[in-house]
């Protein structure tokens, strides 16, 4: 009961750690990041001690939420305290070492729990974070190891236009792109729907088969127009 309650405290505090970021003072954050760091402690410790390893799961994923959340705290103080300075020029060398260490804690979730029920999202966290650091190559394969062994996962969508981004924004590969994105229209309208369809659109221009395209966006505006939009992250 004790253990089950704690898990709690963990998952109340960090959507609250997240709200918070945003138009706080510069002391109120530097407050927030302590109460993070002990967090962060704690939950290792916590991880150290349990003994029943049903919970093991869920404290790896808190402490992987608390270490992100410790890593956007520093890079928000960092950029506070400068003000001056532009973001290109500060160096988030230390900002970016919790993230890695959440990549890490997502790592062992993979590995040690291969049967767990939330494993494709501990993929879909790593891949977040591979994506935010930069580590583009890293990150296709994480979202392509989610949609192969999770074809059903609540983030399966979502990983195909992420994918599909890839192909479109860095390795300019339309080809590549429209088959990634057609692959979600072959499913069932869901609020990402609307979304493939757009970028589509964007495929054709790029493609230069402009009726095509006209025709993809019209399906945002009639074929799609009854999606619940309220769905997406």
């Amino acid at each position: 009961m004790r253990m089950r309650i704690y898990l709690l405290a963990l998952f109340f505090i960090a959507p609250l750690a997240r709200a918070q970021v945003q138009g706080i003072s510069l002391e109120q954050m530097r407050r927030d990041l302590i109460k993070l760091d002990k967090s962060v402690d704690e939950t290792k410790e916590k991880i150290k001690k349990v003994k029943d390893a049903q919970f093991l799961p869920d404290l790896y994923f808190a402490l992987g939420e608390f270490l992100v959340e410790k890593s956007r705290y520093m890079y928000a103080i960092k950029v506070a305290e400068n003000p001056k300075t532009p973001i290109e020029e500060l160096d988030f060398t230390a900002e970016k070492r919790p993230k890695l260490e959440a990549i890490q804690v997502y790592e062992t979730i993979i590995d040690k729990f291969p049967k767990l029920e939330e494993r494709d999202k501990a993929i879909f966290y790593r891949a977040h974070e591979l994506r935010e650091l930069g580590r583009l190559e890293d990150m296709l394969r994480a979202y392509i190891q989610l949609t192969n062994e999770y074809p059903n996962s609540i983030y399966w969508t979502e990983s195909q236009i992420i994918i599909g981004d890839y192909f479109f924004e860095e390795k300019k590969d339309m080809d590549l792109a429209l088959e990634v994105y057609q692959k979600i229209l072959k499913r069932p309208p869901g609020p990402f729907t609307p979304l493939a369809n757009y970028k589509i659109g964007w495929v054709y221009i790029n493609k230069s088969k402009f009726l095509e395209s006209l025709l993809s966006f019209e399906r945002v505006l009639t074929q799609n127009q009854d999606v619940d939009l309220s769905k997406l992250p």
